[in-house]
């Protein structure tokens, strides 16, 4: 498994190049090495080593217990009693290393297929200093997520192609990470030169007391999203355990901002920000890391029912189960019409936040350029308001609009402070019914986009993704399903004017989220007129299947898809995929990654499809070594055709129904979740009856439905070095089509 992840990392233009930034920055420390070790510690690890290094580290003593959820104070004493009495290990940790200071200005290159660009990195303070709050807020400053002075200075006005800043507290240093992606022709230099005018502003203190203030309210903002779930209090709890930061300090966090003064600012980006920097240069170029032959592996006889004592006197304590919990329309959600279509309101008791998306059934499909006119959007003014005044307007009221855009729907999304939800709606209106938009904006866009769609086809994970959606859907595939080059480069203000007004017309769904009631909101969040009715969607079919697809690519690892599409699902069908995706998902991990040690990745399941009538599915994935593509391939087919086994199927059926009992929609994720379940066919939560018919299924009817599916015409999408692949063994599995990068992109 470190082998296969490895390669993926070799494969991966942006991990290898933050490999060489953090190597820049800290060349002596462990900081700047990589997890899974460099190229030559694999030719020969030292198994040792390895175990004394767990057993030193990997003890009760060194680890916390973490636990959000419906947990209070009252299960303190009962962790304490059980668990307090562990020690840390005797003696001192390894010593990391020294943490020399950056000397100069340090350059180092990194060669990349696509995305040229440069990574500028300074040491920081630890997680535990002083400065922390002001080295923080300074980042905010420069960019929040939408707005900020990177955001008005670069991506609004379109100078780059991309850029971004952040700052990485440890324990015992720090570093931050201002970058940007070239457009296409734009030097290195002049990429440096943009950033290190950021850095100037800072330090000449060229910003207000009001975009401090809204730095600090978009941090409180997004700590408050944050506690809205288990997920993001966990992520809280295990960085500050990491990091080795008091849980007061963190929990008083938005108050240590507060603290902080404009002068603050502009102390730490002089201190901290100085001549003393890392520059890593991403280059076009062909890399060559040097090659690493994963080892001969004795395949492991697994028994999964094997258990050891501990295991055992865990699961066999008696527990009373979680009872499972059904949404309910009149109680967690409601369901209502505005003119422009169907609403569903949920309502936010946690805080004063709000989030509205706005999903229509208007994609490429039916208009080539409407994507180009929402991320044109994106950079206009509105009205008499430059681009520049409509982010700041944003950024002051606290408030976010987002756009989405794909092959067959555009989602319009505004999230912030509800006080200010009136003040966002006039002004996403204005900016619907009036973007000003011109020339300049519009060519610089596409500039942007045609640098991106470059970039794209010379990406090897972008590759992989368009390899499989060809092989899947052939000619609709989401990837050929564009606007051409020459269509956007004729693309007028006009055109793109004339899209975005629509959507202040048509017809689409409002998912709410909010502390108003479903009343309340009604009367402020509707969205144009809705007199534009919506076309009929189209179901989404696959390629007639006995087709087997090969792309030609240079990489250390191949990524191989297997499909066996089906017709929509039906009750039955969805239970008996629902059932084979759980039972078989944990037999191809162990059979394939762990016994055999064939791949770093591999899963496989059922799809019933985004919509009742799209095509079903059965599918597998495997990332594996070049070589080891047939073997890998060999065992996969070899797993899929054992007959069900009763003991795993328990399990199976045992997970899903665990799954089922303890599952919990999130109050922000719950109008969207509706509206899926609409597009399934389903008019209240089905899960409860799901369940119940998946775990009626038994042994020979699992066994019948796998046969039938499995036994069907496959689709194969295999995207790797050919040198390395068999042709015969290949068409053993299907007729091959070598179908060349240029073939998957419909640019």
């Amino acid at each position: 498994a470190v082998y296969e992840e490895k390669n993926r990392g070799l494969d991966s233009p942006g991990r290898r190049a933050y490999e060489a930034f953090l190597k820049a920055l800290f060349p002596k420390h462990g900081y700047g090495r990589p997890t899974l070790g460099e190229i030559e510690h694999l030719k020969s690890p030292a198994y040792q080593d390895m175990e004394a290094f767990f057993a030193r580290y990997y003890t009760p003593g060194n680890m916390a217990i973490l636990l959000a959820g419906d947990v209070d104070a009252s299960v303190l004493p009962l962790l304490e009693q059980e668990f307090g009495q562990f020690k840390r290990p005797a003696g001192d940790a390894n010593d990391n290393g020294p943490l020399p200071p950056i000397a100069g200005r340090t350059q180092v290159e990194v060669q990349v297929p696509s995305n040229e660009g440069v990574m500028l990195g300074w040491h920081l303070v630890s997680a535990t200093a002083k400065d922390r709050a002001a080295l923080e807020l300074m980042d905010l400053l420069l960019l929040d997520g939408k707005s900020g002075i990177l955001a008005r200075e670069l991506l609004i006005t379109q100078k780059v192609a991309n850029a971004g800043s952040g700052p990485t507290f440890m324990r015992e240093s720090g570093y931050f990470n201002l970058y940007a992606d070239a457009l296409d022709g734009q030097s290195h230099g002049d990429l440096e030169k943009l950033l290190l005018g950021l850095v100037g502003k800072l330090q000449r203190g060229e910003f207000t007391d009001s975009d401090l203030a809204t730095a600090i309210l978009i941090a409180e903002l997004n700590k408050q999203q944050q506690l809205e779930s288990n997920e993001g209090r966990m992520q809280m709890l295990e960085e500050a355990f990491l990091v080795g930061e008091d849980w007061a300090t963190v929990v008083d966090r938005i108050a240590q901002f507060k603290k902080v003064t404009r002068d603050d600012i502009v102390r730490v980006a002089k201190q901290y920000l100085t001549n003393n920097f890392v520059v890593v240069k991403k280059v076009k170029g062909t890399a060559t890391p040097p090659k690493i032959t994963k080892p001969g592996i004795t395949a492991v006889k697994l028994d999964p029912s094997r258990r050891g004592a501990f295991a055992k006197s865990i699961l066999d304590m008696p527990v009373s189960p979680i009872e499972a919990v059904s949404l309910k329309v009149g109680a967690d959600y409601e369901r209502s019409t505005l003119p422009t279509g169907d609403l569903v309101t949920v309502k936010n008791t946690r805080n004063g936040l709000f989030s509205i998306t706005y999903q229509f059934d208007h994609g490429r499909t039916d208009e080539r350029l409407v994507c180009l006119a929402l991320e044109v959007l994106q950079v206009s003014g509105a009205g008499k308001r430059s681009p520049e005044q409509v982010a700041r307007h944003l950024h002051e009221l606290g408030l976010t609009v987002d756009t989405s855009c794909a092959k067959s729907y555009s989602y319009i999304t505004i999230s912030g402070i509800d006080r200010n939800l009136e003040a966002g709606m006039t002004l996403l209106r204005e900016w619907l019914a009036d973007p000003a938009l011109d020339e300049t904006i519009v060519k610089a866009r596409v500039a942007a986009a045609l640098t991106e769609r470059a970039n794209a086809i010379k990406s090897p994970q972008t590759i992989s993704g368009a390899q499989a959606a060809y092989a899947r859907f052939g000619p609709d595939s989401d990837y050929l399903v564009v606007a051409t080059n020459k269509e956007l480069q004729a693309a007028t203000p006009a055109q793109l004017k004339a899209s975005i007004n629509k959507f202040l017309h048509r017809k689409h769904r409002t998912a709410y989220f909010g502390p108003r009631s479903q009343t309340e909101a009604s009367a402020v969040i509707a969205l144009g007129d809705g007199k534009v009715p919506t076309k009929a969607r189209v179901a989404t079919k696959f390629r007639k299947p006995n087709a087997l697809f090969v792309t030609d690519q240079e990489t250390a690892q191949t990524h191989v898809w297997a499909i066996w599409p089906r017709k929509s699902a039906n009750d039955v069908d969805r239970a008996a995929g629902t059932l084979f995706g759980e039972y078989i998902q944990p037999i191809l991990y162990q059979e394939v990654r762990e016994a055999r040690g064939l791949a770093y990745t591999v899963f496989g399941g059922f799809s019933a499809g985004g919509k009742k009538l799209d095509d079903a599915s059965v599918f597998v994935y495997t990332g594996t070594q070049g070589d080891k593509t047939h073997d890998a391939v060999d065992a996969i087919l070899s797993t899929l055709r054992q007959g069900v086994d009763e003991s795993r199927l328990a399990q199976a059926k045992e997970a899903i129904g665990q799954s089922h009992r303890v599952e919990r929609i999130a109050p922000r994720a719950i109008a969207t979740t509706v509206f899926q379940w609409q597009d399934e066919g389903e008019k209240a939560d089905p899960r409860a009856a799901r369940t119940q018919r998946t775990l009626a299924f038994d042994k020979a009817a699992l066994d019948k439905w796998m046969k039938g599916a499995l036994g069907a015409p496959v689709i194969v999408s295999i995207v790797g070095d050919k040198k390395k692949l068999d042709d015969v063994k290949l068409k053993k599995l299907a007729p091959i089509t070598v179908v060349p990068v240029t073939k998957l992109f419909g640019y």
